[in-house]
């Protein structure tokens, strides 16, 4: 499902609507399931991870709030 953005600037909708909008959109992703297959690995193992790619699975690298 392709999302859409509309409007011109804060003024075109109420700021009480883009707040629930706002809400349900990180809703709808926190239960988005990827149409392909994943693996999570930490970013500090990139060239680990790297070289051993599993087929048919894409690499998601992790950036933890510390940084590295």
């Amino acid at each position: 499902m392709p999302i859409l953005l509309r409007g011109s600037g804060l003024g075109s909708v109420s700021p009480a609507r883009l707040l629930k909008a706002v809400a349900e959109l990180f809703d709808a992703c926190t239960t988005f399931t990827p149409p392909l297959a994943t693996v999570t690995v930490p970013l500090s193992t990139v060239t680990t991870a790297w070289l051993s790619q599993e087929k048919g699975k894409r690499t998601v690298f992790l950036i933890s709030p510390g940084g590295l």
